[in-house]
């Protein structure tokens, strides 16, 4: 069997659900791509040059203070983050729209 015919064979097996939630999926991760644009756009060694660190929104540095170093190196992918009520909504979100995408 040819690749072509591989891959059309691959395409026909995948139904239109599955389509629509891959896409769904695509449409999540691409938002939060753009919602924290301010820590992936610049290159490494611009982040010192344009203090992109200065750019993380002071509600989530108060509420990251409160975790441990280890807690810290977890996030934001861990399923055992524990997210806690007093957190700003940004923060939540970003986790939230994370973990559910890992």
């Amino acid at each position: 069997m040819s690749t072509i015919q591989n891959e059309s064979n691959l395409l026909t097996s995948i139904s239109e659900e599955q389509i629509l939630i891959e896409r769904s999926r695509m449409i999540k991760i691409l938002e939060i791509i753009e919602q924290i644009s301010w820590l992936h756009q610049p290159i490494v060694v611009r982040l010192f040059i344009e203090k992109t660190c200065f750019k993380i929104p002071q509600d989530w540095i108060i509420a990251l203070k409160t975790l441990s170093d280890d807690q810290l190196k977890e996030l934001p992918l861990s399923p055992t983050t524990k997210i806690k009520d007093n957190w700003p909504n940004s923060l939540k979100d970003f986790l939230i729209n994370s973990q559910e995408l890992s």
